[in-house]
């Protein structure tokens, strides 16, 4: 999901806001704000949802605990 704010022009230069607004046990949510730094203005804002998967066994499986222990540092909501 984007909401977008205001518009982007090409080669405008942009900062991006990324952190991880839950963390459950094989998907990640980030959180994400699209600023352009030559106003500092909002150009968008949304989230992406990631989930972790085995292309060998075709679907979803647990994150890695190595990774979640990582990602919780940043976390929001934890689930995990």
């Amino acid at each position: 999901m984007v909401l977008l704010q205001t518009p982007l022009r090409f080669n405008d230069l942009v900062e991006i806001e990324l952190s991880v607004k839950e963390l459950r046990e094989k998907a990640v949510k980030y959180w994400f704000k699209v600023y352009n730094r030559q106003n500092g203005q909002l150009a968008a804002e949304g989230y992406i949802v990631a989930v972790a998967a085995d292309k060998n066994l075709g679907g979803a499986v647990k994150i890695l605990e190595e990774i979640a222990e990582k990602l919780r540092a940043y976390t929001e909501t934890r689930n995990l």
